[in-house]
């Protein structure tokens, strides 16, 4: 399944909190084309010649843009998916829910 922009932030509002009339910051970040990946020392990692691990954290939808636009310096990419949404189109169980919460 492949979205472009609009139509993941068209989905992204469908599920979350919703501000009419505001635009998102993150918004106005993807479409300048001026995000970037900026390397915090307090959290690195130890990477070694073998090991060159990277450990992103931010929002996912800017972050994947930018994983897009570098791609061919990463092989594997985990991230955590959104749960309990509803969505039929998961592998995995979206609806699920801890016997202490019913």
């Amino acid at each position: 399944m492949n979205f472009d922009h609009k139509s993941i932030l068209k989905l992204q509002a469908q599920t979350g909190l919703l501000w009419e009339n505001k635009e998102e910051k993150i918004e106005k970040e993807i479409a300048s084309g001026k995000l970037h990946f900026k390397q915090v020392p307090s959290k690195t990692l130890n990477r070694t010649a073998i090991c060159q691990h990277r450990l992103i954290e931010g929002d996912n939808l800017a972050a994947l843009h930018l994983l897009e636009e570098e791609s061919e310096k990463f092989d594997v990419i985990y991230i955590d998916p959104p749960y309990n949404t509803g969505n039929k189109d998961f592998r995995y169980n979206d609806h699920y829910v801890d016997n202490e919460d019913a």
